[in-house]
């Protein structure tokens, strides 16, 4: 990595952008957050960082190492004045990189003023324009060997972008996961395809629906269903939907059960902390343990397969497919 700076700052509204320009700027640096065995590796998360101990850790050598990294998350030290954090911004060694991943930056502060001048800063937003085009239909699509029709990007973006308070980088991330699933052994996204599968915004319904079948609670799981329904979402799309939880579900049980934490699991998964904490929170993870989850997610690509063959109606196979699961 040429041209190593001894501070970043990287902060904005968009964090799904800030979380992967975090992991590449880590891995550049040849840092694994989740090694806690990293001699030359310090993290501090919240509000209520040590001040005292984060400096203490920027100014001790490095160990048999080139630098020492210093991972800075949502500390809040660009929010407000800080006499003493603007000196320790002036005294960085050359041996020390410190990175701050930060959510809150008032850009009038001296803190600031003083990073952007003589350090690297990079403010990331919600992409637009061409610049979301290049990131989801190059990087996203293109990296999984799909294509996408000008009217199903269309698509795509009247459905992701109804809401404007809700629409973010990691719900499009999400649709777009969903959509190179569904489209696996293919070469191409039609419009059909957009509309099959993202959701828009009714997670949280499809969230209630597992929560009546981890509770073995038939009513309230089919009235979840049936409102999805009277939401005019296709019954092939809330196949698709459970499909998708439960693979989450998978991915995220078994790292828990080997003791990660939310943060280590987020990183793991692609997961948000918050996504996975409420799936714990709502006892998922105890309800659908991985080898339940597997067999749920298998049964549900059984049936996704028989609709999608004609050989059976999709809202008698996701009808079929909650009972099932309601029996377990």
């Amino acid at each position: 990595m040429d041209d190593i700076s001894r501070a970043y700052l990287i902060f904005g509204s968009e964090d799904y952008l800030i979380n992967t320009y975090k992991k590449r700027l880590l891995e550049a640096l040849l840092i694994r957050p989740e090694d806690t065995q990293d001699m030359n590796f310090n993290r501090f998360t919240g509000p209520g960082v040590d001040i005292n101990a984060m400096i203490d850790a920027i100014g001790t050598m490095p160990f048999f190492a080139e630098r020492r990294v210093i991972l800075v998350e949502n500390s809040d030290f660009f929010k407000s004045s800080n006499d003493i954090f603007s000196k320790a911004l002036e005294s960085i060694p050359e041996t020390s990189v410190v990175i701050f991943a930060e959510k809150n930056v008032d850009k009038r502060l001296s803190a600031y003023k003083y990073i952007s001048k003589n350090y690297k800063v990079k403010e990331l937003n919600m992409l637009t324009g061409p610049d979301l085009e290049k990131w989801a239909i190059g990087e996203k699509l293109g990296g999984a060997g799909l294509r996408i029709t000008r009217d199903a990007w269309q698509t795509f973006l009247d459905i992701t972008t109804a809401d404007k308070n809700m629409t973010n980088m990691s719900y499009m991330n999400n649709e777009l996961e969903k959509l190179i699933s569904y489209c696996n052994g293919r070469d191409s996204i039609t419009t059909d395809d957009v509309r099959a599968i993202v959701s828009g915004y009714h997670d949280d319904s499809v969230f209630a629906l597992l929560d009546g079948i981890a509770a073995g609670d038939s009513r309230t799981a089919m009235k979840c269903y049936d409102n999805l329904l009277l939401s005019n979402v296709e019954p092939e799309k809330i196949l698709h939907m459970i499909i998708w939880e439960f693979d989450r579900i998978l991915m995220a049980g078994e790292l828990m059960q080997d003791g990660m934490s939310y943060s280590e699991v987020a990183r793991h998964t692609g997961m948000q902390d918050w996504q996975i904490k409420k799936h714990d929170k709502a006892g998922h993870f105890r309800s659908f343990p991985p080898h339940r989850a597997k067999i749920a997610k298998e049964k549900a690509a059984d049936i996704q397969y028989k609709i999608r063959t004609g050989s059976m109606d999709a809202k008698i196979g996701c009808e079929l497919l909650i009972n099932e699961l309601l029996l377990h």
